[in-house]
């Protein structure tokens, strides 16, 4: 059996490459391995409807070209709206502008001539739970980098929350009117959803992940 050594290493003394050790009585002969190999990927979908989509990507392949992430749109999609950046599909798999990849903190208008349009993804690696956003004062198009939702005060650290005026997503929106008190038709983070994240100062945070609890919710 083959173990990631993130998961067995200084924490099991006496663990060594190709040791044998006990566990709850069961002999198990490990190998300590530092390639990153076990990094695990996976594989989503999700439908877009005709026109304009605001999306976001939680979870991205090795190759994050426009091209290749539209990829499963085939002719569908007809250009991919990032902030102050843009491409257009000019012809089968062919994208022109000044969007050539996707970020995972990035979100993206996509538009699609009809309702059949299904963005697939496999091989895909999840967005480290410890990526900084870095914003700028005004309004940002940012993604959610996880896979389901959290509310949205309990989805920004403490220290950062208080910066955001206002998050506007497709056809939803909330507003700050206190610390911590949202007011509006948007209510939650959501993975694969965009949004303009509209800032006060320049700030740099990192989500809280959905299922998380945070510092002040603890007491």
């Amino acid at each position: 059996i083959e173990f990631c050594s993130e998961v067995y290493g200084e924490e099991l003394p006496g663990f060594q490459n190709f040791g044998t050790f006990p566990l709850l009585n069961t002999e198990i002969v490990g190998e300590e391995i530092s390639d990153g190999g076990c990094e695990s990927t996976v594989s989503y979908s999700f439908a877009l409807h005709s026109g304009a989509n605001l999306v976001s990507f939680w979870a991205l392949p090795g190759d994050v070209s426009v091209a290749n992430v539209m990829s499963s749109l085939g002719t569908n999609a007809t250009g991919v709206i990032g902030e102050g950046v843009a491409a257009s599909q000019i012809a089968p798999g062919h994208w022109v502008g000044s969007l050539s990849s996707i970020s995972p903190t990035s979100g993206y208008w996509v538009k699609v001539d009809d309702d059949s349009g299904v963005i697939e993804l496999t091989e895909a690696t999840p967005t480290d739970a410890s990526t900084v956003y870095d914003l700028h004062g005004g309004a940002n198009l940012i993604s959610f980098p996880f896979e389901g939702s959290i509310g949205i005060s309990a989805g920004l650290p403490d220290d950062a929350e208080g910066e955001f005026t206002g998050i506007i997503g497709e056809g939803v929106a909330a507003s700050q009117i206190a610390p911590g008190n949202w007011v509006g038709s948007l209510s939650n983070w959501e993975g694969t959803k965009g949004y303009w994240a509209k800032i006060d100062n320049p700030v740099s945070f990192s989500f809280n992940e959905p299922g998380m609890m945070r510092s002040d919710e603890l007491l």
